[in-house]
């Protein structure tokens, strides 16, 4: 029981990371005017949102509550400030697609000190696996994108 409860707080904390992401995805989204990072930004708000989805799904599933956004994560805040510095400079938008690929690796290791929790229920750790095998492949679309957009 100890090992669930401990499980449900750090999924939780995953789902506030990433909900933390998406709302850096939809800060940027809204500043960009570049037509293929704003693809690549809509492409990652959506992966985000279905993962976002089911992350929830299973902290119900398992019986906690799944935790609200709030605007706590000290590291995205930094990672938020160097996109907007990103931004002032968007004739480089090979900078933004290092940032973006920056917070996508930030994802993965968020994902990978989840799986690394005692216990953890296998539809949550097949989740967690998918989500970064999306992740990754996703970074590898970003820069291959960002290469033509530069």
């Amino acid at each position: 029981m100890k090992h669930l409860e401990n499980n449900l707080e750090h999924m939780n904390t995953l789902l506030l990371f990433s909900l933390e992401v998406e709302q850096i995805y939809f800060k940027v989204l809204a500043t960009i005017k570049v037509d293929n990072l704003e693809v690549i930004l809509k492409e990652a708000i959506a992966s985000n949102r279905k993962f976002n989805t089911a992350l929830k799904a299973e902290i119900v599933k398992f019986g906690g509550t799944p935790a609200s956004y709030r605007k706590q994560n000290i590291k995205l805040n930094a990672t938020h400030f160097r996109f907007k510095r990103a931004l002032n400079n968007i004739e480089d938008s090979s900078y933004v697609i290092i940032e973006l690929c920056k917070i996508k690796e930030l994802n993965i290791k968020a994902c990978n000190a989840l799986l690394q929790e005692r216990h953890l229920p296998l539809s949550v750790c097949k989740l967690l696996i998918a989500q970064k095998d999306d992740i990754q492949a996703s970074i590898g679309v970003i820069k291959t994108r960002g290469e033509l957009v530069a």
